[in-house]
């Protein structure tokens, strides 16, 4: 069996959320959002008889997409000092974990107990170099900071996870 130990620290939490923020947006979220404002500002400008023609229209639009856009950018720059803050605020709860894993299964065990979860039964799963997010559900991962991990770990944990038919995120 296979084992590393790490303590999560604000590094750890600013590269897991950042990780977590991309794996947020697809294409199909992009074509959804960006479809579904056109057509809803065109049925308000239709239905109310704003007289501002294509023109008004598009700038109308073009704000539209400019301060989703922002929302995103101010979101993706805020995570580092919320992460800071987070890690400040639950700094008790960041102890020593030693994670243990297999081709069926990881184990998580800390002070706090211990957790042995089939890859099986994770939602999905996202990696970059510094991280692999192991999600619960949509919004809920456990971290695994790959600097506490021997080299070529990585590659064997996304190897079980996709033998076990979890899905990328």
């Amino acid at each position: 069996m296979n084992e590393a130990t790490f303590t999560i620290g604000p590094e750890d939490l600013s590269a897991a959320n950042l990780l977590h923020f991309l794996s947020l947006f697809s294409i199909r979220r992009w074509a959804f959002v960006f479809a579904g404002s056109a057509l809803a500002i065109a049925l308000l400008f239709f239905g109310l008889d704003l007289s501002l023609g294509l023109g008004g229209y598009l700038v109308v639009l073009g704000s539209v997409w400019g301060i989703i856009a922002a929302i995103c950018v101010w979101g993706w720059l805020s995570i580092p000092r919320q992460a800071r803050r987070t890690s400040k605020q639950a700094q008790k709860l960041w102890v020593d974990t030693t994670v243990t894993w297999d081709a069926d299964h990881i184990s998580f065990k800390s002070t706090r107990g211990v957790s042995q979860i089939q890859w099986s039964v994770y939602y999905r799963w996202a990696a970059d170099d510094r991280s692999i997010l192991l999600y619960q559900d949509e919004r809920t991962f456990h971290t695994l900071p790959v600097r506490s991990f021997p080299a070529g770990v990585r590659k064997t944990i996304i190897g079980y996870l996709k033998a076990a038919g979890v899905q990328e995120h």
